[in-house]
């Protein structure tokens, strides 16, 4: 599964558990219910949550890209190197070719 629809589907997900939480919340509030009696300190709890949560999601999200990005260039190096022994393998003898090129292709497969 794609990286990125992995990402996708858990935003999706978390969304939906807020949502949940938020109908579920207003169908237990009541009618006489004030919101004027609910002290202000809520609302810095609930913003300081939602800062945490996105520090924590773009710290995630930061190591994912770096770690992509440092496997995209293991692979390069390695493809390079192939490519290398590719193109050096004409100075042995026909026999030694051909078991290198035999151990390349299946390395690459």
């Amino acid at each position: 599964m794609s990286e990125w629809l992995v990402l996708a589907l858990a935003m999706a997900a978390a969304c939906a558990v807020v949502l949940v939480i938020v109908i579920l919340n207003q169908r237990r509030i009541g009618e006489d219910d004030d919101p004027s009696e609910t002290p202000d300190v809520i609302e810095y709890m609930t913003m300081m949550i939602g800062m945490v949560y996105a520090i924590v999601l773009g710290l995630a999200i930061a190591g994912v890209w770096e770690a992509k990005g440092a496997a995209g260039d293991t692979v390069r190096a390695e493809a390079a190197a192939l490519h290398e022994v590719s193109e050096r393998i004409h100075v042995y003898p026909a026999a030694e070719r051909e078991r290198i090129r035999a151990s390349v292709t299946a390395y690459v497969r």
